[in-house]
Order: structure tokens, then sequence, then C-alpha cells
């Protein structure tokens, strides 16, 4: 599902070098962490979010198709300064 996301998402985005796709095993299936450039979250969540939910229901068609169950979250920039300092810690 990550691959096919990436698929997508580097398609669409001005700097397909900048995603970064964590997959996350929870009880009710699979989360998707997205994590792109600021600029290219904006014009993913610009004008009601129309991207990013047509993102989400592409994921949910081939989550169907391959019996699996999974949700994407676009990550912002305070995602991000959490991550790095969780790996500071380290």
């Amino acid at each position: 599902m990550e691959q096919f996301i990436h698929y997508l998402v580097s398609s669409i985005v001005s700097e397909p070098e900048e995603i970064d796709i964590e997959a996350v095993d929870e009880e009710k299936g699979l989360t998707l962490e997205l994590g792109v450039s600021p600029e290219d979250r904006e014009m993913l969540l610009a004008d009601r979010a129309k991207l990013a939910n047509a993102l989400r229901t592409m994921l949910d068609a081939y989550g169907t198709k391959h019996r699996k169950r999974a949700r994407l979250w676009i990550l912002d920039d305070d995602d991000y300064e959490d991550d790095d300092e969780e790996e500071d810690d380290d």
C-alpha cells in the first residue's frame, strides 16, 4: 500500500524526493502517515482537501481489492518536530 500511495503522490507533488511514508499497524488496520514538503502539504490540503480526499478514496479502493483496511494521515510540521525529538532521545 505504501508503494501505491507513493506512486500517486509522487506524480502530484513538486518535490517527490521529500515524500516520506510510514506504515503503522493498528488494531483496525493500517495507518499510512504521509510526509511531504510544506508547500506540497498546502497543495494537498487546499480547496477543502480535495486532493487528500481523492488519495484516501483511491487507498480505500486499493484496500478493498486487497482485503485490507487502511487510513491516510498527512503529517504537518509539528508531527515532524515530534519525530525528530524522539530520534534525538535514542
